[in-house]
């Protein structure tokens, strides 16, 4: 079955995502795309400032996982760094590597939100899968097939919804 692309949050930085209103959500598993979401393309490490966030967010009781289409070293690396779980070559959108997820954690889909820079992989995949799914604002549209990507996916960004609107 065919599910709409549209994202339920758009955000700007991943940063932006906070314990409250992932908790208000009723959240437990943050799963976040790497490449160009979280770090840009190529980085070979994780910065304090992520770590920091990451263990901010683990402390409130919503676990940080990465959930990337890389099929190299890099999603390990990462991982290991912040001292999170993590799944590479995740196939995004399919949601074979969700559904494992799940029912290895004894979760929900209404337990998970997925966070990513791209439409027709990250949000699709939560859509799909029946996360709560947050579109992030891509590091870097340098790239020029980036910024073609990010100009079709603008429709689907303009239909969700913002932090304001989850404001109480």
């Amino acid at each position: 079955m065919f599910k709409y692309p549209a994202p339920d949050l758009v955000i700007d930085s991943i940063y932006e995502l906070d314990a409250r209103l992932l908790t208000k959500l009723g959240v437990r598993l943050l799963l976040l795309d790497l490449d160009n979401t979280l770090a840009p393309y190529g980085g070979s490490r994780a910065d304090e400032t992520l770590r920091v966030w990451m263990q901010q967010l683990s402390e409130a009781g919503i676990e940080p996982f990465i959930f990337s289409n890389n099929r190299g070293k890099r999603p390990k690396s990462f991982a290991e760094f912040l001292g999170v779980g993590w799944i590479g070559n995740a196939k995004k959108p399919l949601t074979g590597a969700v559904e494992q997820l799940l029912e290895d954690k004894a979760l929900s889909a209404a337990q998970v939100a997925i966070a990513g820079d791209q439409i027709f992989t990250d949000v699709l995949c939560g859509n799909r899968s029946g996360l709560f799914s947050i579109l992030v604002r891509p590091l870097s549209l340098k790239n020029p097939f980036i910024r073609l990507r990010y100009r079709v996916e603008r429709p689907f960004r303009k239909r969700a919804k913002t932090l304001k609107d989850f404001e109480e």
